[in-house]
């Protein structure tokens, strides 16, 4: 069952859809190119942002990411970025080096896009519960007291 929650971010429409769905690990690109895995380990609450460098919003959002991780990270919660950037590791390490970003980061491709629901817009977040199942999605630009409250709720189930 799916509970939709709607608001609204300086004009625009983010919806937060609650469903309990699993989702597993996915193949992505690791600092070295190598393949690596997203590790959604029980009794983790691990927020998945979708992001890249060109995006405007994404970018924004990176200090106040930073300072999400450190202040959650002791109550199990983990921030992980995945980079959409089709141009990878060239353009995203410089970047996240530029951003001063401490979580770690990810590039994706369009099969991790396609995985993730045909994603074709953002920045997309998906919060994953302690059980791995998807329990929030952000979908496009949102501010860090919306994602703040969404920590918040999650961890009180």
């Amino acid at each position: 069952m799916t509970s939709p929650l709607r608001s609204d971010v300086a004009g625009t429409s983010v919806s937060v859809c609650v469903a309990p769905s699993p989702l597993r690990s996915r193949a992505v690109a690791g600092a070295q190119g190598l393949p690596s895995s997203i590790p959604f380990g029980v009794g983790k609450f691990v927020w998945v942002n979708l992001w890249a460098a060109w995006c405007a919003p994404c970018k924004a959002s990176m200090p106040w990411l930073n300072e999400l991780s450190q202040k959650y990270k002791d109550q199990g919660v983990e921030i992980l970025g995945i980079s959409m950037d089709e141009e990878g590791w060239n353009v995203v390490k410089p970047f996240i080096e530029q951003m001063g970003v401490k979580y770690p980061i990810v590039v994706g491709n369009k099969r991790v896009g396609y995985l993730y629901g045909e994603v074709d817009n953002l920045p997309v977040a998906f919060f994953v519960d302690r059980n791995q199942k998807v329990a929030g999605i952000h979908l496009g630009a949102a501010t860090k007291k919306q994602f703040e409250s969404t920590i918040q709720a999650l961890l009180k189930q």
